[in-house]
């Protein structure tokens, strides 16, 4: 099953759920997810998440949409997979503001006790009317921050409905897509920060209570990364049996790299930084994945020729050659995404973009 958002002629967008013959990769089913038509928000990073249960029996679909209260406000939704029925249930609402706002750029695991978590950036701290007119709630239950917020919400009940949304830190940088991960029964996001001085680096909190309560932030790995800006791209975390891996992009120091890390102790500390894409130009978006029993790593990079291509690499054999081609040749590949079998990209050319899925 993949999540593909498709425009409609009449304007706007509709979310569908696709599923794919394993063997011959075709089209056999395209399920219908968001009940009300056209109000899907769903563009580069701040795509529509998908998210399965460890056993895979549970499937969840979470997405931004349109708030009809304000032109640049969305609201965040949850939907279910029904396999009796083939269909997407009706959707929930996610966030719990009153006041129109954003929240963007979601993410969402599962735990082993099949509890539903999504995490993402909110502004419903700052003004009213901020800067790029984004519309901020006003709510003052916390100091203005620069950039945005972090919330992460619950449900115990198969995304029926959400617990109170948990405030988990501030100066978020405004446009990265966060990450989160359940490992050791412990909740963990992964997010780029902004601190003094404009530095953009992941910073990192973990849950041992479902999500009620987090730990205090702190800096995973350390670069140092200056940026005047928000680069548009967020980190990426998997759990894989007792370790936590994290990959994510730094332009500190020795230029644009995708770089990887593994924490053995729930996030509270992580290993020295491994560069995963050297001798690739142009790298981005990483997104990692659990294949074959291990954490494997895909990117967008440029090929030796000049083309976009995915490229991939093997977080625990540092021996291997880094940033090897996948797949090349496509006019422009962006947003690659792993799952044990394929591999999906967004390709875009002149009449529109399509997404890609190949075998591994």
């Amino acid at each position: 099953m993949a999540l593909v958002a498709q425009d409609r002629p009449t304007g706007g967008q509709d979310l569908y759920g696709v599923r794919l013959d394993r063997g011959t990769l075709r089209v056999i089913a395209r399920e219908h997810v968001n009940e009300t038509p056209g109000v899907v928000r769903a563009t580069g990073e701040g795509g529509p998440v998908f998210a399965s249960s460890p056993a895979g029996a549970a499937l969840y679909a979470v997405w931004n949409q349109d708030d009809p209260r304000h032109l640049f406000a969305n609201q965040l939704r949850c939907s279910r997979y029904d396999a009796s029925k083939n269909q997407w249930l009706r959707s929930t609402l996610i966030n719990d503001d009153e006041a129109p706002s954003t929240h963007s750029f979601p993410a969402a695991a599962i735990g082993e006790d099949g509890a539903v978590f999504v995490a993402w950036i909110d502004r419903r701290h700052n003004a009213i009317s901020g800067k790029e007119d984004y519309p901020g709630g006003g709510d003052r239950s916390h100091n203005p921050e620069p950039g945005a917020s972090l919330y992460v919400a619950v449900s115990r009940d198969g995304g029926r409905t959400f617990a109170r949304n948990v405030y988990v830190a501030g100066s978020v940088c405004g446009c990265c897509r966060v990450s989160v991960a359940v490992v050791q029964q412990t909740v963990v996001i992964a997010w780029r920060g902004i601190e003094p001085g404009d530095i953009r680096d992941i910073i990192v909190a973990a849950s041992s209570d479902h999500g009620r309560t987090w730990t205090q932030p702190h800096v995973a790995v350390r670069d140092g990364w200056k940026i005047n800006g928000c680069p548009h791209v967020g980190p990426t975390l998997a759990a894989i049996g007792n370790n936590l891996y994290l990959a994510w992009l730094t332009g500190a120091g020795e230029g644009s790299r995708i770089q990887s890390a593994v924490s053995k102790d729930s996030a509270v500390t992580f290993s020295q930084a491994q560069n995963l894409s050297k001798g690739v130009r142009h790298v981005n978006s990483p997104h990692l994945a659990e294949v074959g029993g291990g954490p494997r790593l895909v990117f967008r990079g440029t090929d030796t020729l000049g083309r976009s291509a995915v490229f991939g690499a093997e977080l625990t054999k540092p021996t291997s050659p880094s940033g090897r081609v996948l797949f090349s040749g496509s006019p422009s590949i962006n947003y690659p995404v792993a799952s044990a079998d394929h591999i999906a990209w967004l390709e875009t050319t002149e009449t529109g973009s399509n997404v890609r899925v190949a075998r591994r």
